[in-house]
């Protein structure tokens, strides 16, 4: 059995270790961030288009659909980040 300490918890599913402000405009920041998983495997550059404001209806950003083949693939989506 592994030593682990008691306030160790299971490891997140993943973490961004940094944050690269690509480009931004009146509505939307777009970010290259560096992501690892649990078991170390990253993506130095995952794409991150994040809202400015959401508003009353709390419409607050894009969908991103990609197109495989000529289909549309439908992805998973996770909220990985709490945007202010």
């Amino acid at each position: 059995m592994e030593n682990q300490s008691a306030t160790a918890g299971p490891k997140p599913p993943r973490q961004v270790r940094a944050r690269r402000l690509a480009c931004k405009n009146a509505k939307f920041f777009l970010y290259f961030d560096h992501i690892v998983d649990r078991d170390g495997l990253g993506l130095k550059d995952f794409f991150v288009i994040a809202p400015k404001v959401a508003d009353g209806n709390l419409v607050t950003g894009v969908a991103v659909l990609p197109v495989a083949d000529g289909s549309v693939t439908l992805t998973g989506v996770k909220k990985l980040i709490q945007f202010e």
